[in-house]
């Protein structure tokens, strides 16, 4: 082995590669990979042409020419690449990959100090590795191609240093928690409000007939997904059309929708648990409208020939640019998977979900991973406080949603059937305002939803408003009080939206006056 020190292992890089390389295992002729998105086995020829290898996977193509990297590192990254297709998931593999062609020059500098002795690599990793290491994806690299050096014996790497290396230190990391903690990667109260009045809106328009296309049919189902369950874009585009069961009702009710997911970005190929979920009632109509279609004229939806059982026919990249395009649509500020994720995470949480129902609901296999969400969520007071909306840690008030108001002389003239009234939880609500659509037409609970419904059209009196917040502040405190710590009942949490909403409007008013 050649000489070095703890700073500088050699000057020669190559000699020590060279001395190193007869250590590596011998190459398949052929590496054979599981594509869980196109559901077949795929497989890179080492020997059809060496210096080309392409890797398929989640609907993206990746083609590593071996001929223009660091010719002394090749065959090490050849080595690692056959190892990781073969035990890890082919996502994770092309995104290694991707990162391992776009830096194969700085790799082939750090290997040179990493294939000297343990004690003097490990050293070396903490002096020049850590400090010098350009993005934190070189580092997350770097360790599993050490993983692949321990695990096949290459230099003077066994199986026995493998947790060794798992404890160097990270240097910086990027925190990718961060928009978790400052609450900047969650969508804020008024655009959950919208996000669900459109679906609300959407079904009922579908219940009662009226004619949706087909475009807007499936960038609905596929934001409801993203929205409502917290799925990734290639979960979503993995689903395929065996994979929703519809079973009628007996009545004239919706239907009853179930779906099977997998779990998406796991650790290893080993095989993936189903993840099973229910659409929600309410909703059921445009994703059984959407599946009749799907079913009647399969070559409108589907764009890919390796999947023609695919229900939405789209790969993750286009899934991603409809919920992108939805979101805007629908509350005119884009959002991305990843934000509607992050949303409906804090949200099982800040309703009182454990460390094991919050991994359940995202599919992780490790419970810790979800941690930041339990960080960034209120105690049980505090949930309270934030439903009778008087916590000043969740002071950021959600604006009205509608800009028209009436005076009491024009409601007064209203028809009976647009002036709101209700009895909802034995407390009598009349006078708050009317309604653009109609109390006999509204499939909603009156006086409970209005608040947070775009038809709403309430009375320009803070006073009558003041008394309904107080009305149901009572109610908030009984249900939190029966419910004796779980705050995640539809009930409470209607109320909370209500109780928001109703603040809202009445600083609005107070403002205005």
């Amino acid at each position: 082995m050649v000489s070095a020190s703890p700073t500088n292992p050699t000057n020669d890089y190559s000699t020590v590669l060279n001395v190193v390389r007869t250590s590596l295992p011998v190459m398949p002729t052929v590496i054979r990979y599981e594509d869980d998105y196109a559901g077949k086995i795929r497989s890179v020829s080492t020997e059809k042409d060496p210096n080309v290898w392409e890797i398929i996977a989640d609907g993206k193509r990746k083609i590593i020419r071996w001929d223009t990297l660091p010719l002394e590192s090749v065959p090490f990254l050849k080595g690692w690449l056959a190892w990781h297709l073969a035990r890890h998931d082919a996502t994770s593999s092309l995104y290694r990959a991707s990162s391992m062609a776009s830096q194969a020059t700085d790799l082939a500098v750090f290997l040179g100090g990493l294939l000297n002795e343990p004690h003097v690599s490990a050293a070396y990793w903490r002096d020049v590795v850590v400090t010098t290491a350009r993005h934190s994806s070189q580092l997350e690299l770097l360790k599993s191609i050490l993983q692949f050096f321990c695990e096949s014996f290459v230099g003077p790497w066994t199986p026995a240093h493998a947790d060794m290396v798992r404890q160097w230190p990270w240097g910086i990391r990027k925190d990718f928690r961060k928009t978790v903690r400052t609450g900047e990667a969650f969508l804020t109260m008024d655009e959950e409000r919208l996000i669900i009045s459109y679906f609300d809106d959407l079904n009922r328009q579908i219940h009662q007939g009226h004619f949706v296309s087909s475009a807007e049919l499936r960038s609905a189902c596929i934001l409801y997904w993203s929205y409502q369950h917290a799925f990734r874009t290639i979960q979503i585009a993995s689903l395929n059309v065996e994979d929703i069961t519809i079973r009628e009702p007996f009545s004239s009710g919706p239907p009853t929708i179930h779906a099977k997911f997998y779990a998406a970005k796991q650790r290893t190929s080993e095989k993936r648990v189903p993840m099973l979920r229910k659409v929600k009632s309410e909703w059921a109509s445009m994703m059984a409208e959407y599946q009749r279609r799907r079913i009647a004229s399969p070559n409108m939806f589907v764009t890919e020939k390796d999947r023609p059982q695919s229900f939405f026919g789209l790969p993750p990249q286009r899934i991603q640019i409809i919920i992108k395009a939805a979101t805007f649509k629908v509350t005119a500020i884009e959002r991305t998977q990843t934000e509607l994720r992050h949303t409906g995470a804090q949200r099982l949480v800040d309703a009182g979900a454990t460390e094991i129902e919050l991994a359940d609901y995202l599919g992780h296999s490790d419970i810790t991973s979800g941690l930041a969400y339990f960080e960034a969520s209120p105690t049980q007071a505090d949930r309270v406080n934030k439903a009778l909306g008087i916590s000043p840690i969740f002071g950021n008030i959600t604006s009205f949603l509608s800009t028209s108001m009436l005076r009491k002389e024009q409601l007064l003239k209203l028809p009976p059937d647009s002036q709101v009234g209700a009895v909802p939880h034995g407390i009598a609500i009349f006078g708050i305002g009317g309604c653009s659509q109609g109390q006999s037409l509204c499939e909603k609970n009156p006086a409970l939803s209005c608040y947070t419904c775009s038809k709403f059209l309430p009375l320009a009196d803070s006073k009558i408003h003041k008394e309904v917040r107080d009305h149901f502040q009572g109610v908030v405190k009984f249900f939190a009080d029966e419910s004796k710590g779980e705050s995640a009942s539809p009930a409470f949490m209607q109320l909370r939206r209500t109780l928001e909403a109703v603040e809202s409007l009445i600083l609005t008013i107070e403002e205005e006056e």
